[in-house]
C-alpha cells in the first residue's frame, strides 16, 4: 500500500458551500482537491461517523476527477487505522484522539492536525491543553506559517512553564510543528487575464485605477481588523488613484457599518467596492480586476 492516510471527515469541514464560509472551510476543501489530484495511493480513506458522510467523500472524489476507489471505516476501526499509520484531522486539536489511541498503544498509528485561526479563545485551550493529553513527538500540528509556529510554541513553553512551577512537572512531550503553508490551485486563476476589462468596466473601474483585493470574511474582531490596510492605502492613494475590492461577508449590519464608518474617517480618498465572496462567479471578478493582492490576517516569513 501507497502512504497514505485516513481523513477524519465530517463534510461541514470541507464545504465551501454553506452560508457563512470560512477560512478552514476553503482551506480544507482545497486539501481535499489536492489529495484526490495527487495522491499516489491506491484509494482514498475516510472516517465516517454516518454511511451519508461517506457518499459525500466518494462524490467529492469524483467532482475532482479521481477514478480511484474510495473507502470509509469508522472511527474505532482501530485495525484498520494501524494498518494505514496515519489519521489526518482537519484541526489543530490532536488530545480526544490520541486519548482514543492509547486504549491501542501509543505508537499504534500517528495523528496529523492543521492550524487555521489561533486567537480564538478555543483554540488556545484546545493548544493548552494539548501538554498534559497523550500526545506523542510522532505526532505532528502542521503550521501554516513560521509566525503560527511561533504562536503555538509560545503557547506550549507557557503551559509546561505553569506546571513545573505549580507541579513540579520535569517531562514533556510536545508533537512536530512542521511549516506547511496553504496550498493554491494556480489552474483555477488562469481564466482571469481574458476577463479583466470586461469585469473592470462592469464594475466602474478606470483603466488608470491600481485595484487592490482583500479576500476573506469581513469581521474586524475574528479575521482582520481593516485599520492599517485602510491606512496604508489611504497614504498611497496621495500619489496613485486606489481602489479596494473587499471580497467576503459580513456577519450582520453592526459589523457592516462599522467597516463603513472606519473607511470613511480613515481612507476617505480610497475608492471602494464591496462583492460578496460567497458567490463564485463573483469572487472570480474580483480576481479578475485585482493588481494587487492584500492580506493582514498572517504574516508569512
Amino acid at each position: 500500500m501507497s502512504r497514505t492516510a485516513a481523513i477524519y471527515f465530517e463534510p461541514e469541514g470541507y464545504s465551501i458551500s454553506r452560508p457563512n464560509i470560512m477560512g478552514r472551510n476553503a482551506a480544507g476543501y482545497g486539501f481535499l482537491r489536492a489529495l484526490f489530484r495527487y495522491s499516489q495511493a491506491s484509494e482514498h480513506t475516510a472516517i465516517c461517523a454516518t454511511k451519508d458522510h461517506a457518499v459525500v467523500f466518494d462524490s467529492m472524489a469524483r467532482e475532482n476527477g479521481s477514478t480511484k476507489p474510495t473507502r470509509s471505516m469508522a472511527r474505532d476501526d482501530t485495525k484498520s487505522l494501524t494498518e494505514i499509520g496515519c489519521m489526518f484531522v482537519p484541526g489543530p486539536g490532536l488530545g480526544q484522539m490520541a486519548f482514543e489511541r492509547s486504549f491501542v498503544r501509543p505508537d499504534a498509528w500517528s495523528i496529523c492536525g492543521v492550524t487555521h485561526t489561533i486567537l480564538s479563545d478555543r483554540v488556545m485551550n484546545t493548544l493548552t491543553a494539548a501538554v498534559t493529553e497523550p500526545v506523542e513527538e510522532w505526532d505532528a500540528i502542521i503550521c501554516t506559517s513560521h509566525v503560527v509556529r511561533e504562536a503555538i510554541e509560545t503557547v506550549f513553553e507557557a503551559e509546561e512553564e505553569r506546571l513545573r512551577r505549580r507541579l513540579g512537572a520535569k517531562r514533556f512531550i510536545r508533537p512536530q510543528f512542521p511549516i506547511i503553508p496553504l496550498g493554491v490551485h494556480a489552474d483555477d486563476f488562469t481564466s482571469l487575464a481574458p476577463r479583466r476589462d470586461l469585469v473592470r468596466e462592469r464594475l466602474g473601474i478606470a483603466k488608470d485605477e491600481v485595484v487592490i483585493l482583500f479576500v476573506g470574511r469581513l469581521s474586524f474582531h475574528a479575521k482582520a481588523h481593516p485599520y492599517a490596510m485602510y491606512q496604508a492605502l489611504n497614504e498611497i492613494s496621495a500619489h496613485h488613484k486606489i481602489c479596494l475590492i473587499e471580497s467576503g461577508y459580513f456577519y450582520n449590519d453592526f459589523i457592516r457599518d462599522s467597516f463603513n464608518e472606519l473607511h470613511s474617517a480613515i481612507a476617505p480618498r480610497v475608492k471602494r467596492i464591496i462583492i460578496d465572496g460567497r458567490s463564485k462567479d463573483a469572487s472570480f471578478d474580483a480576481w479578475s480586476a485585482a493588481d494587487i493582492f492584500c492580506s493582514l490576517s498572517v504574516i508569512y516569513q
